[in-house]
């Protein structure tokens, strides 16, 4: 029997988690139920969709991963997508478009009527993921504009007057803070150049890049490329982003000398 996974935006004390793995357990009494991660922020696919693109590299095939970040419009409109022969159920919110490119995945799309209750918008992604455990066969195709789901634009770091700007996309449980600028990305316009990584401003600046995060004296601001090869801002032994107030979007600057 495969893997469920749930990721959500719950941060505070409520009953969705309940609902969820007792609708679940109750139909499917063996099913390995995981909570993937803490919740993320509310509302943040962004952050999701980058816990979610690197799980999918450790769960076996036919895993299901269930999403409850970010609220069903008023179409209800359920999206599956079928990737690296594993399912991820998720209201429309345009999550699968920033994980990879959307031509990737196999997609199967369903309508979902309101109904009265609270639990309106937990239902339809539990039913289709215990759907899908128990074998049903869904209708996926290949993705094309006539399945009109919401495809967001991933922000990609710009080149400019030598120069990369990049900008924070994600804060890990230890408060570091993680750019979408790429190891490869880094290397292709560094080489044979001094540098000098600025975040948020010229009074934060990093000359060097560390082989880790403690290898710094404690309190110094480092740069360390994380197992996602991801440029990634942190404080020896300290929490970077409430010292420095960094958030998602936060912006961050490699100025090549």
């Amino acid at each position: 029997m495969p893997v469920i996974t749930l990721l959500s935006d719950w941060n505070t004390p409520n009953h969705y988690f309940a609902f969820v793995a007792g609708h679940i357990y109750s139909a499917l009494p063996e099913i390995n139920f995981v909570e993937l991660s803490p919740p993320v922020k509310a509302h943040h696919i962004s952050q999701a969709a980058l816990i979610l693109k690197n799980a999918l590299n450790y769960f076996e095939a036919g895993s299901i991963h269930t999403v409850f970040v970010g609220m069903p419009d008023n179409n209800q409109k359920l999206v599956i997508g079928k990737y690296k022969e594993q399912y991820i159920i998720s209201w429309d919110t345009g999550l699968l478009s920033l994980i990879d490119d959307i031509d990737k995945f196999e997609i199967c799309v369903g309508l979902f009527p309101s109904k009265e209750g609270d639990k309106k918008w937990l239902t339809p992604i539990t039913e289709t993921a215990i759907r899908i455990s128990n074998g049903a066969t869904l209708c996926f195709e290949a993705f094309c504009e006539d399945l009109d789901i919401l495809v967001l634009k991933q922000i990609h770091p710009m080149i400019q007057a030598n120069a990369i700007f990049g900008n924070i996309i994600s804060i890990d449980p230890y408060g570091n803070a993680v750019s979408n600028i790429s190891k490869s990305m880094f290397e292709q316009y560094s080489v044979g150049k001094e540098f000098e990584i600025i975040v948020q401003s010229k009074s934060n600046s990093i000359d060097h890049i560390s082989d880790g995060y403690n290898s710094d004296e404690m309190g110094d601001l480092i740069a360390v490329f994380n197992d996602d090869d991801l440029l990634e801002i942190a404080i020896s032994h300290d929490n970077v982003s409430e010292l420095l107030q960094l958030d998602t979007n936060s912006e961050i600057k490699v100025q090549f000398i």
